[in-house]
């Protein structure tokens, strides 16, 4: 399994056990994020990286799309980023960081 998918993997499994509807994203529209999360009524684009790796510039357009919609469009490298995104929404201190 390549390194990417078993972060996605593990981060998949990280929201849901935090009450998180997950979608893999796999196919499609072209640089849309791996994961569509929601969570406590907030829509996030999650785009997966390997350590070191960034966004393409569609990935990122897509990731600012989501944010002028009112979304969080971010990359993830690990399941505490993941995490970190989820429990700035719940503390209300979600930043619009992204690489």
């Amino acid at each position: 399994m390549a390194l990417e998918a078993a972060i996605q993997k593990r981060i998949i499994a990280a929201l849901r056990k935090r009450g998180a509807y997950v979608a893999k994203f796999s196919a499609g529209d072209v640089g849309t994020p791996d994961l569509l999360v929601c969570y406590e009524g907030r829509f996030f684009g999650m785009e997966v990286k390997q350590p070191k790796r960034y966004p393409t510039k569609i990935q990122r357009h897509r990731m600012e799309q989501i944010k002028e919609a009112g979304g969080v469009g971010i990359v993830v490298r690990s399941v505490e980023d993941a995490i970190e995104a989820l429990v700035e929404i719940e503390n209300g201190t979600e930043s619009d960081e992204s690489d």
